[in-house]
């Protein structure tokens, strides 16, 4: 999307003038509104009459005295004709405010229902089936952190995700993550991002006990794991399920779980 600034003048012939205009160029009396922009259309501003030179986007400015002046020898018909800008052209005018408003609009509707979409799975029970296996990616995972595993230890989620939101600049440095949460640890393996499909791929694991984690948010499909030493993690858990099976559960259990962990780790210190 380009995005537009300043001012542009539009120029609309009434009805030409007999009168010569500079170097003998044809007249015609005209009106002009222009549009004022700050990144898109901001307001409208309605100019009056000008006489316009036929073919060029050059005009002359009329005020009353010279309308006044050009009346009175008959170059200019008494009254004025009438004219009027057209209820799109304000439309467009004024259309920086509309995409402001239907933002606002689209915003407010997303986070109503990211809100009703949390409480729906907060109504749901914590999942206490094993990860999925069905695809690729939900196998390369499961492959990477099983040899990492102890004695007792089993995955109970797994999900792909980035660093940060995608979009825009953003983009630029963005890291896949592949999460597996077991009973007792945190793994996050880096990966690329890839351009069409996530890339399975193990760039290296970051492993944290889930007693070093002190909290997990969720906003919408983005969790940040707020880590005791004061650090964070930060995954988007990607919302599609073409590559991962398991990224609805992920994201749904994951604060629940580790919160659950935080206020087991708490408790002692709490009593004492």
């Amino acid at each position: 999307m380009a995005f537009m600034f300043g001012q542009d003048d539009t120029i609309n012939c009434i009805q030409d003038i007999s009168a010569p205009g500079p170097g003998g160029a044809r007249l015609c009396l005209a009106y002009k509104y222009s549009t004022h922009s700050f990144g898109a259309p901001a307001y409208l501003t309605n100019d009056g009459y000008v006489l316009k030179i036929v073919g060029q986007e050059r005009y002359i400015p009329l005020d009353k005295a010279r309308i006044a002046a050009l009346q009175a020898d008959g170059t200019l018909p008494a009254p004025l004709p009438s004219y009027s800008i057209s209820p799109l052209a304000y439309v467009w005018g004024y259309s920086l405010w509309l995409i402001l408003l239907l933002v606002g609009v689209l915003t407010w509707i997303g986070s109503k229902r990211k809100k009703a979409r949390m409480a729906a799975d907060a109504a749901l029970p914590v999942s206490t089936q094993p990860p999925t296996l069905s695809t690729a990616g939900d196998r390369f995972i499961h492959d990477q952190v099983t040899p990492l595993l102890g004695s007792g230890e089993r995955i109970t989620h797994q999900a792909y995700g980035t660093d940060r939101v995608v979009a825009g600049l953003a983009a630029i440095g963005a890291k896949g993550l592949l999460a597996a949460l077991t009973s007792k640890r945190l793994f996050l393996i880096k990966t690329k991002v890839g351009a069409f499909s996530p890339v399975l791929e193990n760039q290296g694991v970051e492993e944290l006990e889930r007693t070093a984690i002190r909290e997990v948010t969720r906003d919408g499909q983005i969790l940040e794991f707020k880590l005791l030493d004061g650090s964070t993690r930060t995954l988007v858990v990607d919302a599609r399920k073409k590559h991962f099976s398991n990224q609805e559960v992920f994201v749904r259990d994951l604060p629940r779980v580790l919160g659950a962990t935080a206020l087991a780790t708490a408790a002692p210190s709490a009593a004492g």
